[in-house]
């Protein structure tokens, strides 16, 4: 629990400090029975500052909400010594650990949220013309004369300094900024940030654009930034990343990464979309059009690498071009300067990569693997082929048991419906079901396919001592292997995008663990995006941002270090019985204690794939296992590297913790 002190004495860097508090503070407190405060203190995060609506328009008359608002919470003296007085007092319930219900802690947290501004874009219909505003509130005059106004962009935003001091005040853990004297150390804070869209509803035909960061070492999600986009909406991406970028530079925040899927990256870079013939991220490939559709077959893979310095030149070269001829388009697949090049320190190539998640899972194993395996066609019939395949497997990943940090239970593979863990976990645990049934069906060059791609997997998605055990070259032949036996099984024409950026994948892996740099916990967390808004109701964009601010409040130590799920027995859906030491070791646990667990070694043998025995898998944890020992070990949780999953045939797969809380 963090100090209660040096918490409150972090807002010192926020604002000067008030005075001692008045009679009336004390005669405040003496009502509610509490001492009277007479020490300096520093006040919460600026919630309640003024907010002037910034009008644009080219006719006076139509500057209808040119005045001042203020914020209930800055009325008089009284509601902002009340506010600082139920920030503290949230405070010392908080680190102290005493009991308060739910509604007294949302009451009192919602005094001290910080401000949430709306900007929006409105055109006047009679006139075509456009206003902008910038405010606390829409104003009502929008909502009561439909006919006169038309809403194009509404924004919900907090100030990213009032996030990170948000995030300072409810949460601390191996994400904390804050040093020992309690000041907020701006320098110090890294940020991945994402941007994605939402259905905002079944019925609706808008989406949900919000902004997400979470902090490194932290899995909480914080939505800075919300608004609904109409449909067909030109989108302008200074609008999305401008403020946030200048912002960040302000500070001095480091943003670690950019992440996002294929359309909304390619939007924020400013570069062709990845159905262009230049949308490759990682090099200067051009695709070719085979069958009504841009595909990178396996000769262009060895192309010249994108960098830093040549994306700007390439950017540059645009501007110039684009003086003499306006109308042009895009120089090598970049079609403008994009607002992220501002952000200081940020390598546009190196860290806004490619997202793990849509890229491996449901890009490349579900699309370009699963579906001609099975042949599901346009229309989404099933061939009879594919029928007792999917069967087949099914039948065995449906009896392997989890671990219990996953959310998802195994259960008979729907491929519209299968989920990105889903994939995930059936492919690694059911690979061997998977690549027997394959032979049987249709050849073995499929099945050592499938097979090179699970290995690759374990590979990539493991700690930095297994990657860093194979060399940059045996990586690359391995690549081009894939890519070559993909080619000649399904043609040219089925070399797509999400292929060519695997083979990327080393250098992508370089800059850092997959869980870094995917999407998959934002995308967790959009559940409860979807949960803290009303369908139908006005200013949802306010809504969500409120209500995430409060739900923040709940979860806080748990995402710093998540609580392991560990236990000595197992149920018929999960097993939390099999854990993972350092040294790729496999446990059985016979005792759960407090900081430790009492196991037996699971004793295991040098695994060979039937397929291809050249695949080294006992260096990415895959082992055979024999028999239980005798001795009983006492293991420290510090240890513990991961859990193992037993499937019925003997083989132990390792899953660590990066996998399972990713």
């Amino acid at each position: 629990m963090p100090d209660y002190e040096s918490v409150v004495s972090g807002w010192s860097d926020l604002s000067p400090p008030r005075r001692s508090p008045g009679p009336s503070d004390a005669e405040e407190a003496a009502s509610d029975g509490e001492e009277a405060d007479t020490s300096v203190v520093a006040p919460p995060p600026d919630y309640a500052r003024p907010i002037e609506f910034d009008i644009m328009h080219d006719d006076p008359a139509h500057n209808l909400f040119a005045v001042e608002f203020v914020s209930d919470q800055q009325i008089g003296d009284v509601t902002r010594r009340s506010s600082v007085r139920s920030w503290k007092l949230f405070l010392k319930h908080f680190c102290t650990g005493t009991p308060i219900s739910y509604d007294t802690v949302e009451r009192r947290v919602f005094q001290m949220l910080p401000t949430i501004r709306v900007s929006w874009k409105v055109q006047n219909l009679e006139t075509k013309k456009f206003f902008h505003g910038v405010g606390v509130s829409f104003p009502e005059k929008i909502y009561q004369d439909r006919t006169l106004y038309e809403t194009l962009m509404t924004w919900c935003r907090v100030d990213l300094r009032d996030i990170i001091r948000w995030h300072a005040g409810v949460h601390s853990g191996n994400c904390s900024f804050v040093d020992a004297d309690g000041i907020i150390q701006y320098s110090q804070v890294h940020l991945t940030v994402t941007f994605d869209g939402i259905p905002l509803s079944n019925t609706s035909p808008d989406n949900l654009n919000v902004m997400a960061l979470r902090f490194r070492g932290c899995r909480l999600v914080h939505i800075p930034a919300a608004r609904i986009a109409k449909r067909r909406e030109p989108k302008c991406v200074e609008d999305f990343v401008g403020a946030f970028v200048q912002q960040a530079n302000e500070l001095s925040v480091t943003v670690d990464y950019f992440v996002a899927d294929a359309p909304m990256r390619a939007f924020l870079k400013c570069l062709k979309g990845h159905a262009g013939r230049h949308s490759c991220e990682s090099c200067e490939a051009r695709g070719v059009c085979i069958s009504r559709r841009i595909v990178y077959p396996a000769c262009m893979v060895h192309q010249r690498a994108r960098t830093m310095e040549r994306w700007l030149d390439a950017v540059a070269d645009l501007e110039e071009q684009r003086r003499s001829c306006p109308q042009e388009n895009n120089v090598k697949g970049i079609m403008g300067r994009s607002p992220l090049l501002a952000l200081k320190d940020f390598d546009i190539v190196r860290k806004a990569p490619t997202d793990p998640m849509h890229r491996d899972w449901l890009g490349l194993a579900r699309n370009t693997l699963w579906r001609p395996t099975v042949g599901i066609g346009k229309s989404g019939a099933m061939s009879s082929r594919g029928s007792r395949i999917t069967s087949h497997v099914s039948q065995h990943y449906r009896r392997v048991r989890l671990p219990g940090e996953f959310t998802h239970a195994s259960r008979p593979i729907e491929f519209p419906h299968f989920k990105a863990q889903e994939w995930k976990t059936m492919i690694l645990t059911s690979f061997m079901s998977l690549c027997e049934i394959v032979n049987t069906e249709i050849g073995l060059e499929l099945a050592h396919i499938w097979t090179l791609f699970t290995f690759l997997m374990f590979l990539y998605y493991g700690p930095d001592e297994i990657f860093q055990q194979f060399d940059t070259k045996d990586l690359d032949d391995m690549h081009q292997l894939f890519y070559d036996e993909f080619q000649e099984e399904f043609g040219q024409a089925a070399c797509s995008y999400n292929l060519h950026a695997f083979y990327h994948l080393p250098e992508v892996r370089k800059m850092g663990r997959f869980t870094l740099v995917s999407t998959e916990t934002f995308e967790s967390a959009y559940g409860q995006v979807q949960m803290s808004y009303r369908p139908g109701t006005r200013n949802v964009g306010l809504q969500i941002v409120r209500n995430m601010l409060l739900k923040s409040v709940n979860h806080t130590h748990e995402f710093c270090e998540p609580k392991l799920k560990l236990e000595p027995e197992t149920t018929n859906r999960f097993d939390n019985s099999i854990v993972l030491d350092e040294h790729l070791n496999f446990y059985k646990i016979k005792l759960v204690k407090k900081r430790s667990v009492t196991v037996v070694r699971m004793l295991t043998s040098t695994w060979t794939c039937p397929w291809d025995g050249t695949l080294p898998f006992d260096m990415v944890g895959v082992k055979q296992f024999t028999k239980y020992g005798e001795e009983l070990i006492e293991l420290p949780k510090q240890q513990l590297k991961g859990k193992g999953v037993h499937l019925h045939n003997g083989l132990l797969i390792p899953m660590y913790w990066d996998f399972l809380f990713s």
